[in-house]
């Protein structure tokens, strides 16, 4: 009978119990993944706007009769960017109305969609500005689709009365209103010397 080698049996033994688990290290558990934080809506606004003035800070004609979408969200936190929590947002409304708001773009006076950061109360805000006109009346709904898979939901209902009525009014009597088009009365704005 031949003789093995110890080190040979010695080597076979160890790795027998490594591939069993046996000598492998014990590892510390993963730290579970901090849950991003999550995001409540404060308040919704859909509305019809009545523009008044020319675009010229945009370089563009705009149509006088809009609507706009806008929702706010309750502070997230300190440092939170909320468009990274946010997937989409998407406003509903009769007919099949739909429009998606630009989630990763900031709001400008060109683009008229995206966020606002209000950074002294760490507020997001999101507007879309549709120069299409008036909206129809019904229920008007605005969706967000969180990163976390949360959905949020918030609705109102758009009556068409009172927009009309405040419109009428304004046109009717314009010249008694004072405008507030910086742009082009700053210089009567200001308060002159005492």
């Amino acid at each position: 009978m031949k003789k093995v080698p110890l080190y040979v049996v010695v080597l076979f033994v160890g790795i027998a119990f490594a591939s069993t688990g046996f000598a492998q290290a014990k590892e510390k558990p993963a730290a579970p993944e901090k849950p991003a934080p999550a995001i409540k809506i404060y308040d919704i606004m859909a509305c019809n706007v009545y523009v008044d003035f020319d675009a010229d800070y945009v370089d563009t004609k705009i149509m006088k009769e809009q609507h706009k979408f806008l929702i706010s969200f309750s502070p997230a936190g300190k440092g939170v960017f909320v468009p990274d929590l946010i997937e989409k947002i998407t406003a509903y409304g009769p007919d099949g109305y739909k429009v998606e708001f630009a989630v990763n773009q900031a709001f400008d006076a060109k683009n008229k969609n995206g966020y606002i950061q209000d950074a002294r109360y760490g507020t997001y805000w999101y507007m879309v500005n549709l120069d299409t006109g008036f909206m129809k009346e019904g229920k008007y709904t605005i969706e967000v689709k969180c990163k976390n898979g949360e959905v949020l939901t918030q609705s109102r209902i758009q009556k068409e009365a009172p927009s009309k009525a405040l419109v009428s009014v304004y046109v009717k009597k314009k010249r008694k209103f004072v405008s507030l088009t910086p742009h082009r009365n700053l210089k009567r704005c200001r308060p002159g010397p005492r």
